[in-house]
């Protein structure tokens, strides 16, 4: 059985489960004009994974090439960062190219966690992911509290409007 691209579909668990969130990002990243560049990704690979991982990061990096992306990685993080250090670095990147479209996260990296205020703490209206502050990186984020949980959100642009494309890639 092959692959869209050709590849065989017996290879690493990590490859497999790799092309399908790049056919999710490509389709979400499709969705907007380049005028003529190509859209700009950052994976950002858990280090102690980097290794282990080698030959189907380099394959991943090399089918998103051949999709028409401009690919960048940094291996400098642990599972110990925290989503401030993990959203610095996605500002770090964009400040140094003016350029970042989309991420990828791989690995076992902490997820931030966003809830209003009064419902923190109940069990029905629980805290929840809240993969926007990678997505956002230019809009403020608020932990009044200083509890770990979001309470606040405000965009810079006003609109609200997600400026980045992210997914994830864990580890099972």
């Amino acid at each position: 059985m092959k692959t869209p691209t050709g590849h065989d579909v017996v290879m690493l668990r990590e490859k497999v489960v790799a092309r399908v969130l790049v056919t999710g990002l490509i389709m979400t990243l499709g969705a907007c004009s380049w005028l003529g560049e190509a859209p700009a990704v950052h994976l950002i690979v858990e280090a102690r994974l980097s290794e282990p991982l080698a030959a189907s990061l380099k394959q991943f990096q090399d089918d998103l090439g051949a999709a028409g992306f401009s690919v960048t990685v940094d291996r400098s993080l642990d599972a110990a960062a925290t989503p401030a250090a993990i959203r610095a670095k996605l500002q770090e990147r964009w400040a140094e190219s003016g350029d970042l479209d989309g991420a990828i996260l791989i690995g076992e990296f902490a997820a931030p966690l966003y809830n209003v205020p009064g419902n923190q703490g109940d069990y029905y209206w629980h805290d929840h992911l809240a993969d926007l502050y990678y997505m956002d990186i230019d809009g403020h984020w608020i932990d009044a509290d200083g509890n770990g949980v979001f309470d606040d959100h405000r965009p810079v642009s006003g609109t609200g409007a997600v400026s980045k494309a992210l997914s994830w890639l864990v580890e099972h």
